[in-house]
């Protein structure tokens, strides 16, 4: 079989040459590397901010979203809009930090080669996903599953030409992170694959670092115990539980169950009486 030779393009801010200084030896002679400089939100001014996302406020999260958010969406989205201007059938768009396993790309390759409808195809995550995908192949022991439940983050994904088009025709205005959007199937319409295993780790067990380089105070801490819960839930019941207790997670996207569970029985009451109303 003849594989498909890959085009990555690494998003990497340029105040952190560090990062691409440690991923591009594991591109090397596998890929075609094109960097792109990944959009700096904190340096983005208020009219350039509202350009991009609007009035800032991110329905699902219930809150504004935050310049570094905006920017690491904003990155993503150049990268793609960067594929279509090439002739190449399919990329992977990587973030920095990613961290590709050995022989991961000679497999990724072969997979395309396999099944060059995927839309997206997530080669790396974190958390778990709700609903089982539907196995479709697989190659050198790394499944590829057909899903509607992606798992959470973005910083390592392949995309065909439909699947970049579909994602640019709903990018923008940005509502939700990026990490958020790609899952949301019922936005983008693009058909979303994974692979099981994932070919690609991440230093930060999955969250999207894209502007957060340097960044200091109490948002780093949330970035990580959101990366916690990601990784101690990995939805079910106990999503359920929390998500009607407390409200969404930040970015959270736990999914309803398809079959609701029973409430509380009643107590019985005295023999002949009407039930409470």
């Amino acid at each position: 079989m003849t594989s498909e030779t890959l085009n990555a393009f690494v998003i990497s801010l340029r105040r952190a040459p560090e990062r691409m200084a440690k991923i591009m030896p594991r591109l090397s002679g596998d890929a075609t590397v094109h960097v792109i400089d990944a959009v700096d939100g904190r340096a983005l001014n208020a009219g350039e901010l509202t350009s991009l996302a609007g009035d800032l406020y991110a329905p699902r999260i219930r809150r504004r979203l935050r310049p570094n958010e905006i920017g690491c969406s904003a990155s993503h989205l150049k990268a793609l809009r960067a594929f279509l201007d090439t002739g190449a059938r399919h990329a992977i768009i990587l973030e920095d930090d990613a961290e590709i396993q050995p022989g991961g790309l000679q497999i990724l390759s072969e997979i395309l080669e396999l099944k060059p409808d995927c839309d997206v195809l997530k080669i790396g995550g974190t958390g778990a996903a709700t609903h089982p995908g539907v196995p479709q192949c697989t190659v050198r022991g790394v499944s590829v599953l057909q899903t509607v439940d992606l798992t959470f983050g973005s910083f390592a994904y392949a995309v065909s030409r439909a699947g970049a088009e579909k994602l640019l025709r709903h990018g923008l205005p940005i509502t939700c992170t990026f990490d958020d959007y790609l899952r949301q199937i019922q936005w983008h319409g693009c058909r979303l694959f994974e692979t099981a295993p994932h070919l690609t780790g991440h230093d930060d067990g999955g969250v999207s670092t894209i502007g957060n380089v340097g960044e200091a105070g109490d948002f780093g801490l949330r970035q990580s115990a959101r990366t916690a819960w990601y990784r101690t839930v990995s939805g079910g019941r106990k999503a359920w539980i929390r998500l009607r207790r407390f409200g969404p997670f930040h970015g959270s996207l736990v999914r309803l169950p398809t079959t609701p569970t029973a409430g509380p029985t009643a107590p019985p009451g005295p023999a002949g009486a009407e039930p409470p109303t």
